[in-house]
């Protein structure tokens, strides 16, 4: 194959020069920034994989290639990797059964709208030797669906099927084009085995600079002022923050906005979007607030509150600002807003800054000093008060996950990027483990579980020199296909650190059983059907398996120097697994 040539600004297309389909795709995935591709194989893949041999052999470079031993596994990898870079990476799978294997990390990534690029085989369209790629298995005939697409279609922005190696370039170009729109998502390509290993010598590809990402959206300046407007005027404005943080400039803004109209933060758990360091931050639940506050603004946020639970005053006013707040893809969801705004935050929220500082006067400077100093106050009780607590239970044995969180708020690094999947736990983790603009704090965005060992790999991938940890419950661990993780971390040298949650049940079922069953039979009998995960496997013995170190840790008085041996580790390169077991709730 030629090396693509450079394309002038005014070049539209490019001709590229290949042998077959397989050729031009791989091309393609280089031309438009495919980075990994992270795969689990079958017999439709086969011509892909011998393209990137072919270019292997002739020493060029290729997109890396992550085996997955777990489908699920590779799309939270690819998730992962796209949560810290903004880049989509491949995933590629084997047909129907590997797509339907991608199960509930692809709910994940659309909720997360995290760009990628899903390739799945087909069975192939010929079986009488018309063209080379045909049926040649009993498999080729039970593996077809009439809609394979179907599977997922509820679930992605976009999909396709290649129908010829003609169009390689245009839909891998179109792919990405719709993936790393905003608002983001996965697409879903099917590619049979004939296009691919259909003889081509040229391919014409649509140029980057002819062909580039759409620029997202700012405000509408008019409606900027009106909400800064209510922010300064306001007695107790609000801030809901959500998926803001993906851009981390935002969370800058928004410490800033936050600090001039004497807001309180609360925080969704989608991506760091404010630091719940600051003052202003008063947790992940809005509920406790939004019924007091007469300004409310909620910034790219698909639940901002329970309505059962608690609800805005009739007299406050509501802004939304949002890159999709219509959010088709849900088909239930209602909340009040007196003025919603289409647009990108990181963009918007600059305006929103620039607007308070011009419009902002000595008067109101000095009613919000008061209220920034009240706030500062209820923020420092609450810190010494959940400290109390904690300090409380520090000897209790079995251990109690306030002080496992209290362990790792103190043990971990400032820098290091967490993937936190703990469930039950997550209010207390959040308002404990301190968390800045040096580090990161990141779930998945979904519902699923099991995204977060399989998204560390991703992560460590795109941050090689940082502390990568994961926190799950032994549930999430489960889910995440760990030997699958497990093995990749070990292969592909990305090692992080994994602390499991270990209250040996699933709590979060029960949790809900008791709430609207108070005085139910199973709590009578102490018999919670299909909950109780006892007794609990040994995850640090699969650990070992798959080539990583692990430690049960039941003693109280272990778990901060558990963590320093799981970091050295990690840092020798060697993942860890500490496998924590708690008392029952």
């Amino acid at each position: 194959m030629d090396e693509k040539k450079n394309s002038s600004p005014n070049v539209t297309y490019i001709d590229v020069h290949v042998g077959e389909g397989a050729d031009a795709f791989v091309e393609a995935l280089i031309m438009y920034g495919i980075e990994y591709i992270f795969i689990n194989s079958g017999t439709d893949t086969f011509p892909v994989q011998e393209a990137l041999a072919r270019k292997i052999e002739k020493g060029e470079k290729v997109p890396e290639v992550i085996l997955c031993l777990d489908e699920s596994m590779g799309l939270s990898a690819a998730h992962g990797y796209y949560q810290i870079t903004g880049k989509p990476q491949a995933v590629l799978v084997h047909v129907d059964a590997g797509t339907a294997q991608l199960g509930g990390a692809l709910h994940n990534a659309q909720r997360s709208r995290a760009a990628m690029l899903i390739v799945a085989g087909r069975s192939p369209l010929t079986f009488l030797n018309e063209v080379p790629g045909g049926r040649d298995l009993p498999i080729h005939w039970i593996q077809e669906q009439r809609d394979q697409a179907g599977i997922v279609r509820t679930f992605t922005k976009w999909d396709y099927e290649l129908r010829n190696a003609e169009t390689t370039g245009i839909v891998i170009n179109r792919a990405i084009q719709v993936a790393a729109t905003e608002p983001a998502g996965p697409v879903y390509l099917v590619v049979p085995r004939e296009p691919l290993m259909q003889k081509i010598s040229t391919v014409k590809f649509p140029s980057l600079n002819k062909h580039p990402i759409s620029i997202t959206p700012q405000a509408d300046q008019e409606s900027i002022d009106k909400i800064a407007n209510k922010m300064l005027d306001a007695d107790s404005p609000l801030i809901i923050v959500g998926r803001s943080g993906r851009n981390k400039a935002s969370v800058s803004s928004l410490e800033n906005i936050a600090d001039i109209c004497g807001a309180q933060v609360t925080t969704t758990p989608t991506s760091f979007g404010f630091p719940n360091d600051h003052p202003a931050w008063v947790g992940m639940s809005s509920e406790k607030h939004i019924e007091n506050a007469d300004m409310i603004l909620i910034v790219d946020c698909d639940v901002p509150w329970i309505p059962a639970e608690a609800h805005p005053n009739d007299e406050a006013y509501i802004a939304c600002i949002d890159i999709e707040p219509a959010k088709e893809s849900m088909p239930l969801l209602l909340f009040p807003a007196n003025i919603v705004l289409q647009a990108d935050s990181s963009k918007a929220l600059v305006q929103l800054l620039a607007s308070l500082r011009k419009n902002i006067e000595k008067d109101t400077q000095k009613k919000i000093t008061i209220r920034k100093t009240e706030i500062q106050r209820n923020n420092q009780a609450r810190k010494t008060n959940l400290l109390k607590e904690d300090m409380k239970v520090s000897k209790d044995s079995p251990i109690d996950p306030k002080w496992l969180v209290r362990c790792i708020a103190e043990e971990v690094p400032e820098d290091s990027i967490i993937l936190e999947e703990t469930v039950t736990n997550r209010p207390r983790l959040h308002n404990v483990l301190p968390r800045n603009a040096n580090g990161d704090l990141l779930v998945s965005g979904g519902a699923s579980l099991g995204w977060a060992i399989g998204a560390a790999v991703g992560v460590k991938l795109a941050e090689p020199q940082k502390d990568v940890i994961a926190l799950v419950g032994d549930g999430a661990f489960v889910y995440g296909a760990p030997t699958s993780a497990i093995w990749a971390s070990v292969k592909y040298q990305t090692p992080f650190l994994t602390i499991i949650f270990n209250n040996s049940e699933h709590f979060s079922t029960r949790r809900s059983l008791q709430k609207f069953y108070p005085e139910s039979a199973a709590k009578r009998i102490n018999n919670f059907p299909g909950l109780d995960i006892s007794p609990s496997p040994n995850y640090t013995d699969l650990a070992r398996a798959s080539g990583a170190y692990g430690e049960i840790i039941e003693d109280p008085s272990e778990i901060k120097d558990a963590i320093k041996r799981g970091l050295y580790q990690t840092r020798n390169g060697i993942s860890a697994i500490l496998d924590v077991r708690l008392k029952r709730p």
